[in-house]
């Protein structure tokens, strides 16, 4: 049996950095034909395989409690300091309750396959209120170190998506350490990563 895919549009890209993984994906959000979404300019699935990430020089420190920036957005996403703020803090309030609780979880149970913090709410389907992008992070110990997955619904890649890549790293980065574990690979799902029009 060999190797299939059966969403013949899905990108995926392996990368050692979040930057590099960024430009890859806005190459080919260029190459691609018009989205059946008309509010959309492009759009695909797409996964990221991020590998080496313990080296990458770009992300944030995070320190269980905020993000800190290490890396001028300006120029990378045109926006300002207060937006990125705006997104450290987002994810600081939505998440840090629940990396503790993982932290806690993998400490008693290392090699369990339910380290997940779910994001998702049924009651987001409602269109008219804004959603979370995020779905779930999955947590897991394997011979890379500790992995993590990330299941995004939608991932807006023109002004976002660098600072989704930063800020869960950064979160990666630091459960491995609070563990005792390597930073293995970080897979990145996004359903649909698009431009807006």
């Amino acid at each position: 049996m060999g190797l299939f895919c059966y969403d013949m549009n899905m990108k995926i890209i392996e990368a050692t950095n979040t930057l590099d993984a960024f430009k890859k994906a806005q190459s080919l959000l260029k190459q691609l034909a018009k989205p059946l979404d008309e509010e959309l300019t492009a759009e695909m699935p797409l996964l990221i395989v991020f590998t080496k990430l313990d080296t990458d020089i770009n992300l944030p420190i995070f320190d269980g409690k905020i993000f800190k920036a290490t890396t001028d957005y300006t120029n990378l996403i045109n926006k300002n300091e207060a937006f990125v703020q705006q997104e450290f803090d987002h994810y600081a309030n939505l998440l840090v309750g629940q990396v503790d609780t993982i932290i806690k979880y993998l400490q008693q149970n290392p090699l369990s396959k339910r380290a997940i913090i779910d994001v998702w709410d049924d009651k987001q389907r409602n269109l008219q209120k804004p959603a979370e992008c995020l779905v779930y992070m999955v947590f897991r110990e394997t011979t890379n170190g500790l992995d993590m997955h990330v299941h995004m619904r939608a991932n807006d890649a023109k002004t976002k998506a660098l600072l989704n890549f930063h800020i869960f790293a950064a979160i990666h980065h630091y459960v491995a350490k609070k563990i005792k574990k390597n930073v293995g690979i970080y897979y990145h799902y996004s359903n649909s990563y698009h431009l807006y029009k």
